[in-house]
């Protein structure tokens, strides 16, 4: 007996009983990616949205698609977004996911309108921007805010730097700065709200960033002609 692989998209589950061909698998973690993205600005989240979905696949394409056209119904249509070049995938994916929403919304206890203004939010205002992680702390008579800027159209061609955090440094008399900083080994996820930030503190010239009770990340400050951060 062959052993059983699946895997997640939000909170539907794709199970492999045979061979999972690669466009598939890549298809996945494409679609993860966005759905990943885009749940931390949905009113509701995506995946809380969409009840669980099964999909068994097998090694017969042909019954694969019927199953993925009538399981997917209420996801995406899958062929479409197959070849879809990776610069176009999140935004056709999202309104993919959208419209699929709002095509068997009568079915379920949700609302056209809430949806597209969901959506709506995810493709107008945050495929690109920034967010502020935490509030403004003084030190020395020096503001520290650490801030978060992303590009939702790179979560497929560049995963690894599609965020990037910066430290807004504003000096007495002096106009504001952003400094990048590096969290990587820091947190798990690869991404940082307010809600995960216990502390954020100065000890002497040591500024820590707790995130929950067990990461943290500290920067030693120098505050002498330019203000640097070196990591600790």
């Amino acid at each position: 007996m062959k052993s059983m692989t699946s895997m997640r998209i939000g909170n539907v589950y794709v199970y492999d009983t045979d061979t999972f061909s690669q466009q598939e698998k890549d298809f996945c973690s494409k679609m993860y990616s966005v759905i990943y993205f885009a749940d931390f600005f949905c009113k509701n989240s995506i995946s809380k949205v969409i009840r669980p979905l099964n999909l068994f696949l097998t090694d017969n394409k042909d019954e694969n698609g019927q199953r993925f056209e009538w399981g997917i119904k209420l996801w995406v249509n899958v062929e479409k977004l197959k070849n879809t070049p990776d610069e176009d995938f999140p935004k056709e994916a999202i309104l993919a996911v959208k419209q699929s929403l709002i095509d068997i919304a009568p079915m379920h206890d949700w609302t056209a309108e809430n949806i597209e203004l969901n959506f709506q939010k995810v493709l107008e205002t945050n495929l690109q921007g920034q967010w502020v992680v935490t509030k403004n702390i003084t030190h020395n008579e020096t503001k520290f805010q650490l801030i978060m800027q992303y590009d939702g159209n790179k979560i497929i061609t560049n995963l690894t730097d599609y965020m990037q955090f910066m430290m807004k440094i504003k000096a007495p008399k002096r106009k504001a700065i952003l400094v990048p900083v590096s969290l990587k080994g820091s947190i798990a996820t690869g991404i940082l709200v307010p809600s995960m930030v216990t502390d954020f503190s100065f000890k002497g010239n040591i500024l820590t960033l707790q995130i929950g009770y067990r990461q943290n990340k500290k920067w030693k400050v120098n505050f002498e002609k330019s203000i640097t951060l070196t990591d600790i």
